[in-house]
């Protein structure tokens, strides 16, 4: 390189890689000299794909015991399970074992953990359910106790579905003020899946666009069990977020607890690898929903965002790439100073013939959605409900409800 001259991106993502490399193999010698070794454990994530096609991915961790989230949790409590999340202590080069519909295969977890197994079974799954795939470590790779294994839950939609639903999390389902670094942080360390809150109605509302026009699906009670049993709705949703797969085991909870329709999580690898140096996130999140619309043949969606970051941009170029595939989209306004140029957008893509709406709260959007025939009318009592709900306090008055911070 010459003197002067600012490094490439390749030369960078090479001296990261190497700083990272570095850093793991120093963790590594320190816990082998003081023979400190934890047991391992498969992290899953629920995978998706088709009935010919189905993706099932994870990741390899040392087995640390992180604290179930209560209400009660002080901020201390959250702040050390938060540690506990995002200070993995992943394993590279590990031999996984994964089987799936009659059919076994084996891979080695890559610098950051993580594995993929991609199925094409020879007759075509059942459609509309979660299919099971289980995962193991060969004896060479237990440290102690017994042998590992997991499950991991893959959702292959309904044949019939009418559309489904992709979806951001943060300021769109739960309350993250993602565009102000120092609250999503305190957010984040001081808050648990428990204590975080949702926006009003959305529960209503997503169920309801699970359900469909028919309305004839209601979500299965709540649950909080380590590892759920996830219901597949009559239209399948997809939750999509830059957020680091870290905060997988956050979201899953508060998705439950929330009453929010089950579905694959897609976050983003916040590590640096061979493949990728801290990828940005319109890039990640436009791939993610590649991957989801390329899975599903030509099933049509509805994409709901906010306008907090570049959900406006990012749906617009998935309108474009998969013309005639998007029946509509939902914008959340939740921020003044970008919202001249959502408009715009929204003109854009509206002119196109995709109707892109901006919208102050769920119920707007639920009104939009009903029009349209996406969701049934009888459903808007109760998104209406679910948002007062939400705002009312000890005495029964209706409050904005704002998040601690």
């Amino acid at each position: 390189m010459p003197s002067g001259s600012l490094p490439s991106a390749d030369q960078l993502k090479r001296a990261a890689q190497i700083l990272e490399g570095r850093y793991d193999l120093l963790k590594r010698n320190v816990k082998a000299a003081v023979g400190f070794r934890r047991p391992l454990k498969i992290q899953t994530y629920r995978g998706f794909g088709s009935a010919k096609d189905v993706r099932v991915s994870g990741r390899v961790l040392e087995d640390k015991p992180v604290h179930d989230p209560a209400e009660e949790d002080p901020w201390w409590r959250n702040l050390t399970a938060m540690y506990h999340h995002w200070q993995t202590d992943e394993v590279s080069g590990c031999r996984v074992a994964c089987e799936f519909a009659g059919h076994r295969q084996t891979a080695l977890s890559d610098e950051e953990g993580y594995f993929e197994f991609r199925f094409r079974p020879t007759r075509p799954l059942p459609t509309g359910v979660y299919h099971t795939a289980t995962l193991s470590l060969p004896p060479q790779a237990i440290r102690q106790g017994g042998p590992v294994f997991a499950t991991a839950f893959n959702l292959v939609p309904a044949a019939d579905a009418g559309f489904g639903i992709i979806s951001d999390m943060d300021d769109t389902v739960i309350r993250s003020y993602a565009s102000n670094f120092w609250k999503i942080a305190r957010l984040t360390l001081l808050k648990n899946a428990r204590t975080r809150l949702p926006f009003e109605g959305v529960s209503a509302f997503y169920n309801a666009l699970a359900a469909g026009p028919t309305g004839d699906w209601s979500r299965s009670p709540a649950s909080l069990e380590p590892e759920d049993d996830p219901v597949a709705p009559p239209n399948p949703i997809y939750y999509v977020s830059s957020s680091a797969w870290n905060l997988y085991e956050l979201f899953r909870v508060f998705l439950r607890v929330n009453g929010l329709p089950d579905g694959p999580i897609l976050l983003r690898d916040m590590g640096v690898d061979s493949k990728q140096f801290v990828a940005g996130g319109h890039d990640h999140k436009l791939e993610k929903i590649e991957r989801i619309m390329d899975s599903t043949g030509d099933l049509p969606f509805v994409l709901i965002g906010d306008s907090g970051q570049d959900d406006p941009k990012l749906y617009r170029d998935a309108v474009r790439e998969y013309p005639g595939r998007v029946k509509a989209v939902y914008i959340r306004d939740v921020r003044d100073r970008t919202r001249f140029d959502v408009r715009r957008i929204a003109k854009e893509v509206s002119d196109e013939g995709v109707p892109m709406v901006l919208v102050p709260d769920t119920v707007a959007a639920a009104n939009h959605a009903a029009d349209l025939g996406l969701i049934a009318p009888r459903h808007l009592p109760g998104i209406r409900e679910d948002r007062r709900g939400d705002r009312l306090d000890a005495t029964g008055h209706a409050v904005e409800r704002q998040e601690t911070v």
